[in-house]
């Protein structure tokens, strides 16, 4: 079993099997961001925590089936703009685009297998597939059932041991035996009506995106958005409350903060932290080291290039070009 601790979000994202895609902090940090996991034959299990507010945005893995189980309160997590109930859990088919978004600090169980995997009936995954959704109900004790076995098989107990191919065999059977039965007992959630609706709220919420990735450090302001997506101030407010959970300014300037990192990172001689937070807009520097170091976990004036720091990566904020792709994928389906 391994535990890795991440403090950069992309490399958080790239780690975490069954999923292709970005994360984007919507709110302070309140604690770690860690990945935890280990292995039984063909089917793979991550627990993962996401340290505060955020949103994902992205598809599931390529030829492979991906179950994502809410291992904290279900309530506070919403999938493609839509609340879970304790007995939901997201099923990822492949490349399915999905969204992702949490209230506070909340942990997941992500248990990833290949598409041949003898436990997968793939009637029952053509009917889930049919409901355009990679949100899923089941029984509330199946699921709590797999819950129980994921928390077993990453405790760490020492009395909990993998080594052999006898033991890994064995516990590979009752996964796949807990994910057939969570699978058979699976319910899609209606979604007949309003789908034209919600594919033109999905274009115009990537159109915002794709607006606010391309103006670079202009100032941008609610109504500039209103204009691109051709809709009202207000339902653009509601759009981006449904997908991300914050209001639009809030991740425009959520994105600001990423620009600044990374013009931190590449700055010329003689530039400082003023000289550039200007550029972007900024004009209350107290608030936004504030703000700076609780995403970042340092002051601006402790980024340093990266010829000084030797290692590190620029922080270009590809979740806005992740979010756009996985709208525009949603709007496609479900016309």
């Amino acid at each position: 079993m391994f535990k890795n601790v991440f403090r950069d979000f992309d490399e958080f994202a790239e780690f975490v099997r069954g999923i292709e895609g970005r994360f984007m902090l919507t709110g302070r940090c309140a604690t770690d961001w860690w990945v935890q996991g280990s292995q039984a034959n063909r089917v793979s299990v991550q627990e993962l925590q996401i340290g505060g507010c955020a949103t994902f945005a992205g598809t599931g893995e390529p030829g492979r089936i991906a179950l994502g189980v809410p291992m904290t309160d279900a309530r506070l997590m919403r999938i493609d703009t839509t609340d879970l109930r304790e007995d939901s859990f997201i099923l990822m088919q492949g490349d399915q685009p999905f969204m992702f978004t949490g209230i506070g600090t909340t942990r997941w169980a992500g248990i990833t297998l290949p598409f041949e995997h003898p436990c997968l009936d793939l009637c029952t995954l053509e009917v889930l597939a049919a409901g355009r959704s990679v949100r899923t109900r089941t029984q509330l004790g199946r699921l709590e059932y797999l819950r129980r076995l994921v928390n077993r098989m990453l405790s760490g107990d020492p009395a909990v041991r993998i080594a052999t191919a006898a033991a890994a065999a064995s516990l590979e059977e009752e996964l796949s035996l807990a994910i057939a039965q969570v699978l058979e007992f699976s319910c899609v959630d209606k979604e007949t009506k309003g789908r034209r609706k919600r594919a033109h709220h999905a274009g115009a919420v990537a159109r915002c995106l794709d607006f606010i990735y391309a103006v670079g450090a202009e100032t941008l302001y609610v109504e500039d958005l209103a204009r691109i997506a051709h809709v009202s101030q207000r339902t653009l407010r509601t759009l981006f409350q449904e997908h991300f959970g914050v209001p639009p300014m809030r991740l425009v300037k959520a994105k600001r903060l990423w620009d600044v990192r990374s013009a931190l990172l590449h700055r010329l001689p003689g530039e400082g932290v003023m000289q550039i937070g200007e550029k972007f807009g900024v004009w209350d520097f107290s608030a936004f080291a504030r703000e700076y170091r609780a995403v970042f976990s340092e002051l601006p004036c402790e980024t340093l290039p990266l010829n000084e720091r030797g290692s590190g990566r620029g922080a270009s904020l590809p979740w806005l070009i992740y979010a756009a792709k996985t709208l525009r994928a949603q709007a496609r389906r479900t016309i």
